[in-house]
């Protein structure tokens, strides 16, 4: 309610904030896809946008994670966690085939295309 009342930036709450930039993140990449194709630039772009000024915004926004993750209880590590995600490099191949195959073919639909839309 907040932000519908239209209250300064500076007094609203962290939550408040958030909800703001997932509002303008979504804006931002349904300007976008008219014009990119699903690819690195424009997710990078989108998360930027959405890490800006809120919490997380000293986790690299705009960037693909460049440390490991892991899925387990607290105090796992990686070799005593449930489930432990490919590594970076790998990904790294992968992401690159993924978004050099995928365009938005109108609204609901996609296609193949060859362009990764970085640059």
């Amino acid at each position: 309610m907040q932000a519908a009342a239209g209250d300064d930036v500076p007094s609203q709450s962290a939550d408040v904030m958030e909800v703001t930039r997932y509002l303008q993140a979504s804006r931002q990449a349904f300007s976008l896809i008219e014009t990119l194709p699903i690819s690195q630039r424009l997710i990078l772009d989108v998360h930027r946008t959405l890490l800006a000024g809120v919490r997380g915004e000293e986790k690299s926004p705009g960037e693909f994670r460049k440390t490991p993750v892991w899925v387990g209880r607290p105090g796992a590590t990686p070799v005593t966690a449930d489930f432990v995600p490919p590594l970076s490099g790998l990904f790294r191949l992968k992401r690159a085939t993924c978004f050099s195959r995928l365009r938005p073919a109108g609204i609901g639909g996609y296609t193949t295309t060859v362009s990764d839309g970085v640059g």
